[in-house]
């Protein structure tokens, strides 16, 4: 013991004496009194156990009890008082975020490079996990892979689907299998050339083609050339019945129908081209130089293909089987469009003018009452890991923890000097509905920047920020944000859901500010150059209006039945397909007006033009709906919806060109409809 003393510290001399009073002999009663006088808490530290619920005396007994006794698990007993005390300090800062609300359920972050590496750490957690356990997973890397492999899969369905429907009804329309099939090898060949174009260009680096571009330059050009190629069909059909020879009827056909096939193509063209105004976003720039290409092989090939196809038929009977002209000879005789015969009586007319026009100013207002959101996860495939893993998360975390809003505050000394500003920021911040957290540097002094002049405050909310009610959180915290900024208060709003809103701004801003009306101006002098005429130039804009907005309208009320959100740039994209695929019907009803103006008055010609080309009008938008509506067997919402939109804006279009708004307007308007125009 005395050579011991030279080499135990201080604070173990005590112990020495005892064992010089005790011996080696000691009971475990002796032991018991020691370690009790031993193990004293500091006076500085009794708080400390006090805040926990720890009586330091008691502390003290007990271990030196299970030291000598073993008769009390002194672990366990302090771990859970311990636990109880602090889990509410605790768990006010993770609960909803790694435990989630309802405590069944935890969340493990990993740190991986590839998606092969997360999907072993996804299978090493459910071999892990006992049985009944729930297993979930969901990230960049797994959300890019599984975008991109369904994406490669829903573009070949899509595709098939499209051409499959459109085929079929085509065969419905026309009465014919051949005259259905034969005359779109042009278009097949055309939009093969125009993806292959568009590929060696975006292999070239000249443009970006997105998936959902790759998507629409096969549905739109497919429509589009479906409905150019028809359209001459049709025309060569009449004039085979009404008697000419068939190199004559390929040549009538042809010269009358360039017109109408121009204007639709060119106005076509010129509607997806100014997409490509909108460079500051690649999404839009990409279908803006996409397009037009597959528009522009189409054209041609309806012009060239189709006409050569048809001449090479020679206007047999087998071309036109199972139907054949003689039936469409006593057909044209006898045709009457009942409908627009009774609709175009002035004052039908008139009442079904004013109904028109209430009918688009409700469609309007519907369209413009849309809440658009900013919810990416509605375009994530429904059969994927990462949306089954993301909607688990909504239901039981607080979806905001994942992408949280920031903001950022620049001071011109050191924020201690503005403590008060802080603390008034965070807690007008936790007044906003849907707040669920705020952490700043009063919290931790870890969100201040290294000169202390700078420091941060991050807000998590209780709902998907990207939503509808977190669109309108960020917009609060961004007002809240900015009151406080003064000469020297500097304050940046940040974090992935102001991005979104600031995109949507400017997005809103590039394509409705310069987009649009680029693409109403070039429209509206491609129409008039063709028609030279001033008041159709303007119905055949105003029909595309009303359709756009019918097509808003139903994809909004969808929406809310199925309780899904509009992705924020839909409308966008509706107006920018409607303008070119709507083009077409009412050109091609309105071409034949123009050629029946020569011999017949302004209701004879309207009754006409609707008995000739009604139901084909109608057909061909069902062939283009088709085409859209085959989105619908994708695994994504915001493709279903997209597909639903531009459906039924294509019927809305053809309804009011052939059957409504335009019959009823030739009719009011007679010879003025086309003023200034003299010759037809």
């Amino acid at each position: 013991v005395d050579d011991l003393v030279s080499i135990v510290p201080e604070e173990g001399k005590k112990l020495l004496d005892y064992i010089r009073v005790y011996g080696t002999n000691i009971t475990r009663d002796e032991l018991n009194t020691i370690i009790k006088d031993l193990l004293i808490v500091p006076e500085d530290a009794k708080s400390a156990f006090e805040s926990l619920g720890i009586n330091p005396e008691e502390f003290v007994k007990d271990i030196a009890d299970n030291y000598t006794y073993n008769n009390i698990d002194v672990i366990e007993k302090y771990s859970k008082l311990v636990f109880n005390k602090i889990w509410e300090t605790i768990f006010e800062d993770i609960h909803g975020i790694l435990v989630s609300n309802d405590n069944r359920s935890f969340v493990i972050v990993l740190n991986t490079d590839s998606y092969e590496k997360a999907i072993r750490a996804y299978n090493i957690a459910k071999e892990t996990l006992p049985e009944g356990a729930n297993v979930h997973i969901f990230g960049e890397h797994i959300m890019n892979e599984e975008l991109s492999s369904f994406g490669e899969k829903e573009a070949s369905r899509i595709q098939l689907v499209s051409t499959l429907s459109v085929i079929i009804i085509t065969i419905i329309v026309m009465e014919s299998f051949l005259a259905s099939v034969l005359p779109f090898i042009g278009i097949g060949t055309a939009i093969t050339m125009s993806l292959a174009t568009v590929y060696i260009l975006g292999h070239l680096g000249l443009i970006d083609v997105s998936s959902y571009s790759r998507t629409l330059l096969i549905t739109a050009p497919l429509g589009l050339g479906v409905d150019y190629a028809t359209y001459m069909v049709r025309r060569f059909k009449i004039e085979l019945a009404n008697g000419v020879d068939y190199l004559k009827a390929v040549e009538i056909a042809l010269r009358e129908s360039f017109a109408g096939i121009s204007a639709s193509a060119f106005t076509d063209m010129a509607g997806f081209a100014v997409l490509a105004l909108a460079w500051d976003f690649p999404f839009m720039k990409s279908l803006g130089l996409t397009l037009p290409i597959g528009v522009a092989y189409v054209y041609v090939s309806s012009l060239i293909v189709t006409p050569s196809i048809l001449v090479l038929t020679k206007g047999r009977k087998w071309f036109w089987y199972p139907y054949d002209i003689e039936k469409t000879k006593k057909k044209l005789q006898s045709l009457r469009s009942i409908v627009v015969r009774r609709l175009s009586e002035p004052k039908v007319a008139s009442a079904l003018f004013i109904v028109i026009i209430a009918f688009g100013a409700f469609m309007g207002y519907e369209a413009f009452t849309i809440e658009r959101s900013h919810d990416y996860t509605v375009f994530l495939p429904i059969n994927s890991k990462s949306y089954e893993a993301y909607n688990f998360y909504a239901s039981n975390y607080d979806i905001g923890s994942l992408i949280p809003i920031r903001i950022i505050v620049e001071f011109e000394d050191h924020w201690k000097n503005h403590v008060d500003v802080i603390r008034n920021l965070v807690e007008e911040i936790k007044n906003v509905e849907n707040v669920a957290h705020v952490t700043s540097v009063l919290d931790n002094e870890s969100y201040s920047s290294k000169n202390g002049k700078i420091v941060g405050i991050e807000i998590t909310l209780s709902v998907n920020p990207l939503s509808l009610d977190g669109m309108k959180a960020v917009q609060s915290v961004r007002k809240i944000a900015h009151s406080y900024k003064t000469e020297d208060i500097k304050i940046y709003v940040g974090g992935e859901p102001e991005a979104s809103k600031e995109i949507e701004d400017l997005l809103d801003s590039e394509f409705y500010g310069k987009v649009l009306p680029a693409a109403i101006i070039l429209m509206f002098i491609t129409l008039f150059l063709t028609y030279r005429s001033l008041p159709v130039t303007v119905i055949i804009l105003s029909s595309l209006g009303i359709s756009v907005f019918g097509g808003l309208a139903a994809t909004k009320w969808v929406a809310e039945y199925m309780n899904i959100p509009i992705p924020w740039f839909l409308p966008i994209i509706l107006v920018s397909v409607i303008i070119g695929v709507g083009i077409d019907y009412n050109s091609f009803y309105i071409n034949r007006v123009r050629e029946l103006m020569r011999t017949l008055n302004a209701k004879e010609a309207a009754e006409r033009a609707s008995a000739e080309f009604s139901l084909f009008i109608i057909g061909l938008s069902f062939i283009v709906a088709s085409a859209f509506l085959s989105m619908l067997v994708s695994e994504s919402w915001g493709i279903k919806e997209i597909g639903i939109a531009l459906s039924v804006a294509v019927l809305f279009s053809a309804a009011l060109g052939a059957y409504l708004f335009l019959p009823v307007v030739s009719v009011l308007l007679g010879r003025k409809l086309w003023w200034p125009r003299k010759k037809f």
